[in-house]
């Protein structure tokens, strides 16, 4: 699957219009009359410092691997890639987690007793902190939330690279008529290890590496059965989804006119 030479120039459009994006949102953010000193903090030294490694990874991995490469990467380039990616994913759901603290700070969001909120509670799905939010602020939170929407994907590729698996780019997919001759040099390759013969097994995963082709997704687990993702549509999407949700944020919090 490859993109259409029309998304490939709005997604890399969209790419260069961030860095703009970012200094508006900024803006707003460092205007806003933040009630407590704590959400202050969580909003420009994490929610801000966040959002502005989340632009340099956009930024970085459309110049690593622009939306029109067909090419395999280097080891070299799929490294940093997925250094990336993964800065990446674990930032947008940590601004996630500081929109969460912010709205806990100014609203005064406490338990049932009157204590502070425990840590593990401090999330925007958590019922606690929902009962304070406006309706609509509600509505728009469940429609981006849910196993099959996008809170779901982020979650699921956090938690993989938090505790479990972290994010791949596999150096290639294979065509059903590649598929016997990889099958073949994997077994060479398993036989090459049990005699500890390393030179041959780097030999054979180098031939390997040559038969698919170059496809831009990421993954997480195999046996876990990850859905790829092809990151370069996903990663413009969250960055909208995710400024959209500060800008939200702002507007709830906002005293009344």
């Amino acid at each position: 699957m490859s993109h259409t030479a029309e998304n490939i120039e709005a997604m890399t459009v969209a790419c260069g219009d961030i860095a703009g994006e970012y200094t508006s949102l900024r803006d707003s953010v460092m205007n806003f009359k933040f009630s407590k000193s704590e959400s202050n903090e969580h909003a420009l030294h994490g929610l801000m410092r966040r959002l502005k490694t989340v632009q340099r990874c956009v930024e970085r991995i459309y110049q690593i691997c622009p939306a029109d490469r067909t090419s395999k990467l280097s080891y070299e380039e799929s490294t940093d890639l997925q250094i990336h990616l993964q800065a990446y994913i674990f930032n947008v759901y940590g601004c996630l987690d500081n929109i969460a603290w912010i709205l806990t700070y100014e609203k005064d969001i406490r338990c049932v007793k009157g204590k502070p909120l425990p840590n593990n509670q401090v999330s925007l799905l958590n019922d606690n902190v929902q009962r304070h939010l406006s309706a609509a602020f509600r509505s728009y939170i469940s429609e981006i939330a849910g196993k099959d929407k996008w809170l779901g994907y982020l979650q699921d590729y956090r938690h993989a690279l938090a505790h479990r698996i972290p994010i791949y780019v596999p150096p290639s997919v294979l065509t059903s008529s590649a598929q016997p001759q990889y099958d073949e040099i994997e077994a060479l390759k398993n036989a090459a290890l049990e005699e500890r013969n390393y030179d041959k097994y780097f030999e054979l995963d180098e031939q390997q590496d040559a038969l698919g082709k170059f496809w831009p997704v990421m993954i997480h687990s195999y046996s876990e059965g990850s859905r790829p993702v092809m990151f370069h549509p996903q990663i413009i999407a969250d960055w909208r989804t995710v400024t959209q949700l500060i800008h939200r944020t702002l507007e709830e919090l906002a005293p009344p006119q």
